[in-house]
């Protein structure tokens, strides 16, 4: 799994790489937190994202209810079919709504 982070006018968007499973979900939990700003929006992109277990929609679950916390919101994009399709399955595509389509940096 690897997570870089590029400027998108007044945003910044954190792009997901690999796999999210067992084994790169914490750190991944750990460094979307951090990014999370008070009132603030994170996005991230997903689009090449090849593999999501439970754990990774864990880490979506927590930084998205440790961003409403802070009275900001999580924005996921560029969601490839398999992980809209997860989310879908599970229910939390109402609340994450994701968008298929990436942003252009």
């Amino acid at each position: 799994m690897g997570l870089s982070v590029t400027a998108h006018g007044n945003s910044m968007i954190h792009r997901v790489t690999g796999e999210i499973d067992i084994s790169t979900a914490p750190a991944l939990r750990t460094r979307l937190q951090n990014a999370l700003t008070a009132g603030g929006r994170l996005l991230v992109d997903l689009s090449e994202v090849t593999f999501m277990d439970a754990r990774g929609l864990g880490v979506l679950v927590a930084v998205n209810n440790r961003a409403r916390e802070l009275g900001g919101t999580v924005q996921l994009i560029g969601v490839p079919a398999a992980v809209g399709r997860l989310l879908k399955l599970t229910g939390l595509s109402r609340t994450l709504s994701p968008e298929p389509v990436p942003l252009c940096a």
